[in-house]
């Protein structure tokens, strides 16, 4: 199901000279760093999350459980077929 919504998913966490960042990429597969402190604190690797008008993210638990799922899939029909 199409959606004009904007996702991001947390690749990764690193320290920086600046502090933490969260590295995130688009569904498009673009790279974009952000410092930690904009995320939710419940926000992980893997999480999906959604930028907000005042330049902080919103966490989709519905949208990170789809996309668990769907990559768990793909893997055991990877691993196991």
């Amino acid at each position: 199901m199409p959606t004009s919504q904007s996702y991001y998913s947390v690749d990764r966490f690193e320290e920086s000279e600046n502090g933490c960042i969260a590295v995130l990429i688009d569904d498009a597969g673009n790279q974009q760093d952000v410092p930690a402190s904009c995320l939710p604190e419940e926000a992980t690797e893997g999480s999906c999350i959604v930028p907000q008008i005042d330049g902080t993210y919103k966490l989709d638990v519905r949208e990170t459980a789809t996309r668990t799922k769907r990559i768990r899939a793909k893997m055991t029909a990877l691993f196991i077929d």
